[in-house]
């Protein structure tokens, strides 16, 4: 079993599910989770309805105590600051002074179509590779049980 992400409500919302395969394409019943780990609920999933993303938001302006009321510009707080400067970002078409990132664009837009089309846009093909094994597969065990009926007709005791 696999865990992802994956949206929910109007896309304002976002829950950990449960998938049976590593591309996240089937999801798993709710029920799976919670049997595997004892009785305990897949944390932040939509049958919880707790999102990970919470609603209330904190402020990251910097409040200084001690400066005196010289109208500055306000500082942001390091807690904001760091998470933002490591986060991917895609600056396509931004004007200023500052360098531009655009280096994470790719991976962003392939996060987006992913959320956007829904999950398994590929499972078409999947779902055809896995039947041509199975019809292969079962082609297989009848040639081979063929095979079987064959060799034990040979071998028939004509002593008795």
């Amino acid at each position: 079993m696999y865990c992802d992400s994956e949206r929910g409500g109007k896309g304002d919302r976002i829950f950990l599910g449960s998938f049976l395969d590593e591309t996240c394409s089937y999801a798993a019943p709710d029920i799976t989770y919670k049997c595997l780990n004892g009785g305990v609920e897949l944390p932040f999933s939509a049958s919880t309805g707790e999102s990970v993303v919470k609603d209330d938001c904190i402020s990251c302006k910097e409040i200084d105590m001690n400066a005196d009321d010289d109208g500055g510009d306000p500082e942001v707080l390091q807690l904001c600051e760091e998470p933002y400067e490591r986060a991917g970002k895609c600056e396509t078409g931004m004007e200023g002074p500052y360098y531009i990132r655009e280096l994470e664009c790719d991976f962003i837009q392939n996060v987006e179509s992913r959320f956007s089309s829904g999950r398994g846009s590929n499972s078409s093909s999947a779902v055809a590779w896995a039947w041509f094994f199975a019809i292969c597969t079962l082609g297989i065990a009848g040639f081979a049980y063929t095979l079987y009926e064959k060799l034990h007709r040979k071998n028939v005791n004509l002593a008795a």
